[in-house]
């Protein structure tokens, strides 16, 4: 239920980009988050608090996540904060004209149209699985025209919004969403992925939170340094704003508390609160303090460098990172490693390895990666499906596998709460 708890994650996951703005979990974390994707195992829970599908592992940036500390300086160079009347002059809303409808609309375009350029122009300023991931819609028209079915969309987060604002639980400040959109249109410009400050900046032009501990709140997002309790007694769609935990400083603690903002658990010295540290080509990284800057990966060494993107028909591996709408295609070799060429996504019949290979909407239904499957489609709403079968049979992203009490058939369906707005009742 907590709908607008989902949208504000979703808009900060579908950048891809901003992982860390999502969540503070390692990169092997975010690795299984991937192969969860992978295999489509959102469709097996639609519980989901995240309302983001699991393709959206996302966000899988942590690399470049980690040089979002040194971009800051993006607000106070570039200027973009006060450029916004640079948007107006081309054409594109104004404060006046901004709702949180228009703005929730305009934003999912823009961050579409953004992330698929960088993923398909400048790869460089991104990281391998986000080319790669991204790279699946085929080429950029597509990936754009796809984007918002691949990142889970709430069709009635906007309604939500304006539901909330309207009842006075949040505010909604267009000339903020309007120089957030000129950030976004100065960031597409130059090819270059957000900043976690600035994805802040926008998601505070959404919603500002104006419920305080006690009070009555939807979600979270509504909640002054707080969180949304909607663990009830009833069946209410609608909670109570509970006061956070403290939050624990550089140095401190982090065994039971979250650490402030710009500071990572470093679990592998005492659990203490430490600051992330940038590091460039040819240092040493790791998945927790020391991350690399844009357009650099951590290797298998564990030192920072630069990725490279084949071209068409060149030779790949497992550690090779073709370019954009291409796929490494081969076979295993008997130390189990992959060797192939770079080649076109695959389409739904052809012989694939693993669901990475597949285009958007395909899934891979081989089951051992020594013996290929094939490229299937994903099934849409009301069709036959099954997560446990071998091959498993898979939905579409944003339905769910649902099995009928009466029958013992399970079908593909929506998410009940997509079409829901929780409503507090006056006094």
């Amino acid at each position: 239920m907590n709908m607008l708890k989902k949208l504000m994650i979703a808009l900060v996951c579908m950048t891809l980009t901003m992982s860390t703005a999502c969540s503070d979990d390692s990169d092997k974390d975010n690795n299984a988050s991937v192969n969860n994707s992978q295999n489509n195992a959102n469709n097996a829970n639609n519980d989901s608090d995240t309302g983001v599908n699991n393709n959206d592992e996302q966000d899988s940036g942590d690399e470049q996540d980690s040089g979002d500390e040194q971009d800051t300086g993006d607000e106070q160079d570039t200027g973009d904060e006060q450029d916004s009347g640079d948007e107006q002059d081309s054409g594109d809303e104004t404060p006046e004209e901004l709702t949180p409808t228009t703005f929730v609309e305009r934003f999912l375009v823009m961050t579409a149209e953004l992330n698929c350029k960088i993923a398909f122009q400048c790869p460089e300023n991104s990281d391998p699985y986000t080319v790669s991931y991204l790279g699946r819609t085929g080429d950029e028209a597509s990936c754009v025209a796809n984007y918002q079915d691949i990142h889970g969309g709430q069709s009635n987060s906007a309604q939500l919004i304006e539901e909330a604002i309207a009842a006075g639980r949040a505010s909604f400040d267009a000339t903020q969403a309007a120089a957030c959109l000129a950030q976004l249109e100065s960031y597409e410009d130059r090819c270059m992925p957000w900043t976690t400050e600035i994805m802040r900046f926008c998601l505070e032009a959404l919603v500002e939170p104006l419920q305080a501990p006690g009070e009555e709140c939807v979600s979270s997002a509504e909640c002054i340094n707080g969180f949304c309790n909607t663990t009830q007694d009833d069946d209410t769609c609608y909670g109570v704003c509970e006061a956070n935990d403290p939050l624990a400083g550089e140095g401190e603690s982090c065994e039971t508390l979250s650490c402030e903002d710009g500071l990572v658990c470093d679990y592998d010295n005492g659990e203490v609160c430490t600051k992330i540290v940038d590091v460039g080509a040819g240092e040493a990284c790791d998945s927790m303090v020391h991350k690399c800057a844009p357009g650099l990966i951590c290797d298998d060494n564990d030192v920072c460098n630069i990725p490279v993107y084949l071209d068409l028909g060149a030779e790949c591996s497992d550690d090779s990172n073709c370019k954009a709408g291409l796929v490494c295609v081969g076979e295993i070799t008997d130390d189990w490693q992959l060797e192939g060429t770079c080649q076109p996504v695959l389409q739904e019949g052809a012989d694939c390895l693993f669901p990475m290979q597949c285009a958007i909407g395909l899934h891979c239904n081989a089951t051992s990666i020594d013996e290929p499957g094939k490229c299937v489609a994903l099934k849409a709403v009301g069709e036959s499906c099954d997560n446990t079968s071998n091959p498993p049979v898979f939905c579409q992203d944003n339905l769910y596998c649902l099995e009928d009490d009466s029958t013992g058939e399970s079908t593909c369906q929506k998410y009940e709460d997509d079409e829901e707005v929780c409503v507090i009742p006056e006094d």
